[in-house]
């Protein structure tokens, strides 16, 4: 099994409540722009696709993390997950 450490999450905002919830409550979605998306962006550059993030290192929850790109106008959840 592969491990490593937990990646600390760049935002103020709370991972554990990010975005709304899809696909029965089993995930949830968001799109991030602006100076968030900056922020996002660098700490993603250290992390790669096993990377666990958690908010609060005090804390056990960990939470993974599907990252894509979109194109204006377009809206990822919906697309990805069908309507809220």
């Amino acid at each position: 099994m592969l491990t490593q450490p937990p990646v600390d999450w760049p935002l103020a905002s709370s991972i554990a409540l990010l975005g709304v919830q899809v696909a029965n409550g089993a995930a949830r979605c968001t799109t991030i722009s602006g100076a968030d998306a900056v922020a996002l962006r660098a700490a993603l550059g250290k992390a790669n696709m096993l990377s666990q993030w958690v908010q609060d290192p005090t804390t056990s929850a960990t939470f993974g993390l599907t990252v894509r790109p979109m194109v204006a106008g377009e809206d990822t959840c919906r697309e990805t997950f069908g309507p809220a």
